[in-house]
């Protein structure tokens, strides 16, 4: 992984002790060409989960990605669209990845 150019990740500590990891893939979906960069991997410990770390990890991805000149991103979700929505993505679809029902969302940066 690298930090100028994706794919890349952010990793969250509380002290040294880990809170949560946000990545930025590639081609995520093969059967999206049109779609470059998609976020992936939002996790939150367990025992964090509840502090805002999601949403500070979601905003400081996305400052990065504009920062580095990402100008669309993407995920899919099957069951957290409200959250993502409060977050200001937009719904744009559905997509059956990994046998589940997804909304596929996008964030114009």
């Amino acid at each position: 992984m690298q930090i100028h150019a994706a794919p890349l990740a952010l990793i969250a500590l509380d002290g040294t002790k880990f809170a949560g990891s946000v990545s930025i893939t590639r081609d995520e979906l093969p059967h999206h060409p049109d779609k470059t960069f998609w976020i992936g991997d939002v996790i939150v410990a367990a025992d964090q989960r509840g502090r805002g770390i999601g949403t500070l990890m979601m905003n400081a991805i996305t400052a990065h990605a504009a920062e580095i000149g990402i100008t669309d991103l993407y995920l899919y979700t099957p069951d957290q669209e409200a959250y993502y929505r409060k977050l200001g993505w937009q719904t744009i679809g559905r997509d059956p990845a990994n046998g589940e029902d997804n909304v596929v969302m996008r964030y114009c940066l």
